[in-house]
C-alpha cells in the first residue's frame, strides 16, 4: 500500500514535490498539522507530511503510549533504500541509550533501536528528512521521546513524540502543536512528573 507524500525542500524557495512512497513504521496520522514549516528547520531540510494513526489530544494520550523514556542518541545507520518515481527515501536506525523509561515498558533497559525518516535523493542531491511538525533527533541528542512497536519495529508515535532536553529544561524548537507548546515551557523534571502522574490517573 502505498501513501501520497509532499516533500517541501527547504533551500533558499521552497520546491514542492509529489511521491508515491511505501507506508514506514513512521506513516501512521495528524490531523492537527502545522500551517506553515516551522521556524526552527535548517536549510536542505525535506519536510514530509505524514498521516498517523495515534495524534495525541492531551499528555494524558501520550503518557499511556506503549513507552516513554528519556534517551540519548548514541548511534545512527542507514536503512534499506526505497525509490519510486525517481525519488529515493533512506530511513535512518537510531540507536538510543535508555536513561530512564518514564512510562511503559521496553525490551531492554539499557538501549533501544528505532527506524525514523532518515534522507531524501532527488535529481536536486540529497537532503536530510523530518516530518511536518516534528523534530529530527540527532547523535549526541538527549530527548523524551514516546514509541511503540510498528510490525516488530520501534518508532517514534506522531510529531509529538520527541522533546528535545538541555540544562534541565525542555528545549522551545517554536513548534506550533498545543500540546506540544505546553510541554516545551516546562522543566525537564516538571515533563517527567507530570507524565508519571498522568499516566497513573491514566
Amino acid at each position: 500500500m502505498t501513501s501520497k507524500r509532499a516533500l517541501a525542500i527547504l533551500v533558499g524557495g521552497a520546491v514542492t514535490l509529489t511521491a508515491a512512497c511505501g507506508s514506514s513504521p513512521a506513516d501512521s496520522a495528524a490531523s492537527d498539522k502545522p500551517a506553515s514549516t516551522p521556524s526552527f528547520s535548517p536549510p536542505g531540510l525535506v519536510e514530509t507530511s505524514l498521516k498517523y494513526v495515534t495524534v495525541f489530544g492531551d499528555l494524558e494520550a501520550l503518557a499511556n503510549a506503549e513507552a516513554v523514556a528519556i534517551v540519548q542518541v548514541t548511534g545512527e545507520e542507514r536503512g534499506e533504500e526505497v525509490t519510486v518515481e525517481e525519488i529515493t527515501e533512506i530511513p535512518r536506525i537510531l540507536t538510543l541509550r535508555i536513561d530512564e523509561t518514564v512510562a511503559g515498558s521496553l525490551p531492554s533497559a539499557d538501549e533501544l533501536r528505532i527506524k525514523d525518516l532518515g534522507y531524501v535523493r532527488t535529481d536536486q542531491g540529497e537532503f536530510k528528512q523530518v516530518a511536518e511538525g516534528a523534530i529530527r533527533l540527532e547523535v549526541g541528542d538527549r530527548a523524551l521521546v514516546v514509541v511503540q512497536r510498528f510490525g516488530g519495529t520501534y518508532a517514534l508515535v506522531n510529531h509529538q513524540s520527541a522533546y528535545l532536553l538541555a540544562d534541565g529544561e525542555v528545549v522551545d524548537t517554536e513548534r506550533k502543536n498545543a500540546l506540544i507548546k505546553e510541554l516545551e515551557k516546562l522543566s525537564e523534571n516538571d515533563l517527567r512528573d507530570k507524565i508519571k502522574k498522568a499516566k497513573k490517573d491514566g
